[in-house]
């Protein structure tokens, strides 16, 4: 006894033609078909209250089934490509532990075995479809065949965030607590007719798990980050048609702002090519320290508090974020600090123990 599942709008329908005899059946007849059919019936209204009552999935792939009910596992359900992909099948109305499977990608069969119920393949360039074909045929020569196709698509995430670092710096802007980010989606799906456009595709984002944004052409999310845990972003395109998708997430933590120190150069500026940190030897009368707090939020002015020594000093000239350092008249060292604050509550402290041919500093 079989029955076949039609795919309608993301839901199995069960079809129960073949289930009743045409001619009539007495009451005695009727009470022993009826009990004979007890246990696959109820079997058939749990796995159509359990499709009805779970949410609608999302698959990048096509699927039809002909001779009964095949369910077939795509994992990942959105494969992008020169991606692995893994394939198993299930089936309440075969046992497919003693049927003959067979499978085939593209028209060459690549398994045939008893119970061979999944396999591994690789997807290839994006939009070009893989066809998979399992055919199962039990002891009695019952025959479910499965039909499953394949369309790659990738879409890959980029980031940047408003957080401060200097404009010579080359590495990424790494977000603290509170910074604004923004994510963009570069999607690349194709169909028949070549690259869709990104403007006609549909974007799914979620932010840790929940919706957050959807809709066409919205390939960018806005983000403010809170808290110290990693947050976790995900978007999910699809073709306007829905049959073509792709799935990108990532996760990203917040960082802790960290100070640096540079020596300006008269004439050249500040030297970004060499931090100054632990020990630092002056190498002539004068030398301008410069802290910069990396990774800051934008938010407000910063505000510098120096300490020399552990007492705190207010460096002359314009510019908050230097202090001029300069050679006494004996050899020592001294203890150079700088805590940086801004409007968003955020805090961060430097130091340097500074060696000079002279035991204080003369500012």
């Amino acid at each position: 006894m079989r029955y076949n599942p039609v795919r309608s709008h993301g839901r199995p329908a069960i079809s129960t033609k073949g289930y009743y005899m045409k001619q009539k059946l007495n009451y005695k007849d009727r009470v022993q078909k009826t009990n004979r059919l007890r246990p696959a019936s109820i079997g058939i209204i749990i796995a159509i209250l359990f499709l009805w009552m779970s949410p609608a999935l999302s698959f990048a792939y096509t699927e039809t089934t002909d001779g009964g009910e095949m369910l077939a596992v795509v994992d990942p359900a959105s494969p992008g490509s020169f991606s692995n992909v893994d394939i198993s099948v299930k089936s309440f109305s075969m046992d497919l532990d003693r049927s003959q499977i067979a499978w085939s990608v593209d028209g060459k069969e690549i398994g045939r075995e008893l119970g061979l119920k999944k396999i591994s393949l690789k997807t290839g360039a994006v939009g070009k479809i893989v066809t998979i074909i399992i055919s199962a045929t039990d002891q009695n020569g019952d025959n479910i065949t499965k039909t499953i196709g394949i369309n790659p698509a990738d879409v890959d995430l980029l980031w940047e965030s408003d957080s401060y670092v200097p404009n010579f710096y080359k590495g990424a802007s790494l977000p603290s607590e509170g910074s604004k980010l923004r994510v963009y989606a570069l999607p690349n799906l194709r169909n028949e007719s070549g690259r869709i456009s990104p403007t006609a595709m549909v974007y799914k984002w979620r932010l840790n798990y929940q919706d957050v944004k959807s809709g066409s052409a919205k390939n960018a999310l806005d983000v403010t980050l809170s808290g110290s845990t990693q947050n976790k972003i995900s978007v999910e395109v699809s073709d306007l048609s829905g049959e073509i998708r792709a799935t990108r997430s990532l996760a990203i933590g917040s960082t802790h702002p960290v100070n640096i120190f540079y020596t300006v150069d008269s004439l050249f500026g500040t030297i970004y090519d060499t931090a100054v940190s632990g020990v630092f030897n002056m190498g002539a009368k004068e030398v301008v320290i410069k802290a910069e707090p990396f990774y800051m939020t934008h938010k407000g002015d910063k505000s510098f508090f120096w300490r020399v020594n552990n007492e705190p000093f207010i460096p002359e000239g314009g510019d908050i974020g230097t202090i001029t350092l300069r050679q006494g008249t004996t050899a020592g060292d001294s203890s150079l600090g700088v805590t940086i604050n801004n409007q968003d509550g955020q805090s961060v402290s430097g130091s340097l123990r500074v060696k000079f041919g002279q035991n204080i500093f003369n500012f």
